[in-house]
C-alpha cells in the first residue's frame, strides 16, 4: 500500500512544480515590466484577489498555460484590458474570457531565413453578462430586456 502513495505523491509533483513556475513567470513578468503598478492603479484592494484568478485560470486551462508559456504578454495584457473594464476573468460568470489562439507570426531563423510558425497567444474576449454589465454603468440603460434567440426562418 505504501508504493501506492509514494506513486501518487510522485505523480503530483510535477503538477505542483508547473503551477509554481507560472506563479514565478507571472510574478516575473508583472514586477520586470511594471503591470503590477498598473493593476494596482485600476483595481486598488482588489488586485490581489483578480491575479490569483487569473493564476488558477492558467493552471487550470492547459491550452491558456501554453499560450502564456509562448506568449506571457498577451495573457497580461489580455487581464489588464478585463481589469480596465473591471469585470471578473472567471469563466464561470461569463463577463469575460481570455482564449488562447494559434496565430501564424512570422520570424528568422538563426541564418536569417524568413519562416512562417503558429505561436499559441491569448486574446480578451468580453462576454454577453460583461456587455450587459458595460451597458447599464452608462446610464443609458435602466434594464436590458431578456435576450431572444435569432435564427434563419423564424
Amino acid at each position: 500500500m505504501a508504493p501506492n502513495i509514494q506513486k501518487a505523491v510522485q505523480q503530483q509533483q510535477p503538477e505542483a512544480q508547473a503551477k509554481k513556475s507560472v506563479k514565478v513567470m507571472l510574478d516575473t513578468v508583472l514586477d520586470g515590466e511594471g503591470y503590477r503598478k498598473r493593476f494596482n492603479e485600476l483595481l486598488g484592494d482588489r488586485t490581489a484577489q483578480f491575479l490569483a484568478s487569473l493564476m488558477n485560470m492558467i493552471n487550470d486551462n492547459e491550452s491558456l498555460r501554453e499560450a502564456f508559456e509562448q506568449s506571457p504578454m498577451s495573457v497580461v495584457k489580455s487581464a489588464l484590458q478585463a481589469a480596465s473594464y473591471d469585470l471578473p476573468i472567471d469563466p464561470t460568470l461569463g463577463y469575460a474570457y481570455i482564449v488562447p489562439f494559434n496565430n501564424k507570426v512570422k520570424g528568422k531563423t538563426p541564418d536569417g531565413k524568413d519562416v512562417e510558425y503558429y505561436k499559441k497567444q491569448a486574446q480578451f474576449i468580453i462576454g454577453y453578462k460583461g456587455m450587459i454589465q458595460l451597458c447599464l454603468r452608462t446610464g443609458a440603460y435602466q434594464s436590458i430586456p431578456e435576450a431572444v434567440d435569432v435564427r434563419e426562418g423564424s
